[in-house]
This record gives structure tokens, C-alpha cells and sequence, in this order.
């Protein structure tokens, strides 16, 4: 009993010395804060009451100084006292919780945030050139109302990303002077990511969709050309491991070019079709390659061999659908067709290779597949047929001897 006691001590002294306890007991900050009743001076605390700093205990003080033990005005007459910290200086205090690997332990956050920021172009900006408009940590988690990037309110919530970002960087009028771009993020939300994102596209987890901090994430700089297939690789794993395989990534590493981005884009980034093999269109083959050359020429087989091999999947699922109610156990005939489209699938990364022999391995199993199906299908049909004209006689020999009866009655005497 003496044990549970001394342990029950102990537990009340720790709820007692939180941060959380403490500031909750002892804040003046938010008890004048929020019987002011100033549009300017409640809103901040009501926000904070919301954050996740609040449910840490961490408080105004924290990122303020002043002193919460003390009433009034007072309070804010320390020495380390700041109303509004200063733009260069929020990094450094954000950072001074989150860089420390013990505080982030349990919430199992990164503790690099700090460093990648000050390499980035923004970090850079903000220190190397005093440029005090510049995103900074609050710019997207937010000052006050700091919430967890789960909460569909934060800033920072998968598919808030991009209209976050979109605050500066779709405004002509602040990107003045900075020579970027202003329609990444209407590019973005026409690109095949954001209607993954929207859940526009069946069968794809919009959570899984990429926004601007799945590339760009705290240290958002310019990705070097070689770099690229790596950055998109994250993803497309399969994918980049071909290209790697390919003569596109041996011109990548010697000249700059190609980089994924220079064939799909990079914020507007469709769907790819058949169709990128030909034609001298942006992003097409014939954009880089002349008509007469043999690059030019491999991509016009690669395109007969994906048309082909979709054109038999396509004529797989109209032959299923015309014998889909007529009785026959079409197990085998669907495994044929899954397996077809899986064929179709896998072969797609693997254009990235432009071996041809690779490719037509692949798409000769869809035809295959299609042979085998068409033919199956086929003999099933003219064996239809032949029971329904088969039926057909024995119901004509049938109607005949109705009709001999019928008229036979008749001519009988009542």
C-alpha cells in the first residue's frame, strides 16, 4: 500500500511539473487575452486553443517569452520578451523544438526540417539575402492554430497542398521580381496527380497522390537533371528502373536530356498515351527525333505493337460480352483476358527501355491470349449456332405436324 502511494505521489508531481499542467494553471497570456475582447488580441488564443501546441502544453511563452506567472502587463517586461517575432528569426525558434531529437521522439516527427529549409531556395532567400517575404514555417503550418497535417483544416492536409502553396505562388502580383512562374497550380489541378487527388480517377488512393511537397518538401529547389528520374522514381519505381535501362538515361547522364519531366511534364502531367510515339508534337517523339531517323522509326513499331496488343484486348472483352448470357462457365475465358490486361500493364514502364524484343515479349502474350480467347469463343458460337438451327428444325417438324392435325380435325365429321 506504502508503494502505490509513494507511486501515486509521484504521478501527481509529474501531472503538476508538465508544461501543459503549468501553463494552464499559471498563464496570465491567455487569461488577458481572452477577457479583452479584442478582434486583435482573443482570436490568437482562441486559435491556439485548437493547435497542437496547446495539447502539448506548449505555450505562449514558448515562442513569445514574457512571463505567464506573472499578472497583468507585467508579464511581458522580461528581457526575452518579442510581441511578433521577426520573420528571419522563426525558423531558428521552430527549430528550436523541432531540430531536438529528444522533444520529436514522441510524436515521432523529423528533426531535419530546419536544415533542409535553410538549403532551400526559400531558406536561402530568407538568410543569404534578407528577403523577408519568403515562405517561413508559419507561411504554411500557420502562426497560432497549428494543426496536425491529418486534420482536413490544416493548411497542410494532403489536398490543401497545393492551393497553400498556391497563396504565393499563383499571385503575379507578389512573384514579381522572382522570374517564376505563376500557373503551377492551375497546371497541377488539369494534371493526372490532381485527379488522383480528387478521387476522380477509380481504383487510384488520392492520399497517394503527389502534391507540391511530395517533390518539392522542405527544401524545395530545383531538382538537378540526373535527379529527376530519381525524384519521380519515389513513385514510379518500376518505371525509373527501366528508364535506367534504357539509351534515354545514358543521353540524361552525358548531355541534360531527357528527364521524365521533358515527355510528361512536370506540374501539368496527363496521362500518357499511345500517341506520345508519334507525330513532332511537344513531348512526342518527333519533337527530339527527325521522321527519318531510326530513334524516330523504333517508336513507330513500339506504338504498331501497344495498339495492336490494346486493340486484342479491347476485341477480349467484346467477345466476353457477346457470350456473357449464354449459359457457358467463362472462368477460363476472364483469367485469359486479367491476364491479357496484365500483359498491356506491365508493358507500359517497360517502353521506357525501348528494346523492342522486350516490348513485343510482352505484347506477343496479349495476342496469344487473344488467339487463344477468339478461338475458344469462336467454336463456342458455332456451336450455338448449330443447336439453334438444330432447334430450329425440330420446332419448324413440329409445327408442321400441328398445323397437319389442326387441318386433319377439321375435315373430320363432327
Amino acid at each position: 500500500m506504502r508503494r502505490f502511494h509513494i507511486r501515486l505521489l509521484f504521478i501527481a508531481i509529474s501531472v503538476l511539473l508538465s508544461p501543459a499542467f503549468a501553463f494552464a494553471a499559471e498563464s496570465s497570456c491567455v487569461t488577458c487575452h481572452k477577457e479583452a475582447g479584442d478582434e486583435r488580441l482573443t482570436p490568437p488564443v482562441e486559435d491556439w486553443q485548437q493547435s497542437v501546441h496547446h495539447d502539448a502544453g506548449v505555450g505562449c511563452h514558448s515562442c513569445h517569452g514574457g512571463n505567464p506567472a506573472i499578472e497583468g502587463m507585467e508579464a511581458m517586461t522580461t528581457k526575452d520578451y518579442t510581441g511578433v517575432p521577426p520573420v528571419k528569426t522563426i525558423p531558428n525558434l521552430c527549430g528550436s523544438c523541432h531540430s531536438d531529437p529528444d522533444k520529436m521522439r514522441k510524436y515521432n516527427l523529423r528533426v531535419d526540417e530546419y536544415d533542409l529549409f535553410r538549403r532551400s531556395g526559400h531558406g536561402r532567400a530568407l538568410f543569404d539575402k534578407g528577403d523577408t517575404k519568403v515562405a517561413t514555417c508559419v507561411s504554411c503550418h500557420g502562426a497560432h492554430k497549428v494543426l496536425s497535417k491529418k486534420d482536413p483544416a490544416s493548411p497542410v492536409y494532403y489536398t490543401n497542398i497545393p492551393q497553400t502553396c498556391g497563396k504565393c505562388h499563383s499571385d503575379a502580383e507578389y512573384m514579381k521580381g522572382y522570374g517564376l512562374p505563376t500557373d503551377q497550380v492551375a497546371k497541377y489541378s488539369r494534371s493526372y496527380h490532381a485527379q488522383i487527388l480528387r478521387g476522380e480517377i477509380p481504383d487510384k488512393n488520392p492520399t497517394l497522390a503527389p502534391t507540391c511537397a511530395s517533390c518539392h518538401t522542405h527544401s524545395p529547389l530545383l531538382p538537378g537533371a540526373v535527379e529527376v528520374p530519381e525524384i519521380c522514381g519515389r513513385c514510379h519505381s518500376v518505371t525509373a528502373k527501366y528508364f535506367k535501362d534504357g539509351p534515354h538515361y545514358i543521353a540524361l547522364t552525358e548531355t541534360g536530356v531527357p528527364r521524365c519531366v521533358d515527355c510528361h511534364g512536370n506540374h501539368e502531367i496527363l496521362y500518357p498515351g499511345i500517341e506520345m510515339f508519334s507525330s513532332d508534337q511537344d513531348r512526342h517523339c518527333g519533337a527530339c527525333h527527325d521522321a527519318s531517323t531510326p530513334e524516330y522509326q523504333a517508336g513507330q513499331q513500339i506504338k504498331s505493337l501497344l495498339e495492336e496488343a490494346t486493340k486484342q484486348v479491347a476485341l477480349m472483352e467484346k467477345e466476353l460480352a457477346d457470350i456473357e448470357h449464354s449459359g457457358r462457365n467463362l472462368d477460363d475465358l476472364q483469367t485469359l483476358t486479367e491476364e491479357a490486361r496484365t500483359n498491356l500493364t506491365e508493358v507500359l514502364p517497360i517502353t521506357h527501355t525501348l528494346a523492342i524484343e522486350k516490348i513485343k515479349e510482352k505484347t506477343d502474350l496479349v495476342v496469344a491470349n487473344s488467339s487463344k480467347l477468339v478461338q475458344s469463343t469462336g467454336e463456342f458460337k458455332a456451336e450455338l449456332n448449330a443447336r439453334k438451327r438444330n432447334l430450329a428444325i425440330i420446332l419448324g417438324v413440329i409445327f408442321v405436324n400441328i398445323a397437319f392435325l389442326y387441318f386433319k380435325r377439321r375435315t373430320l365429321p363432327h
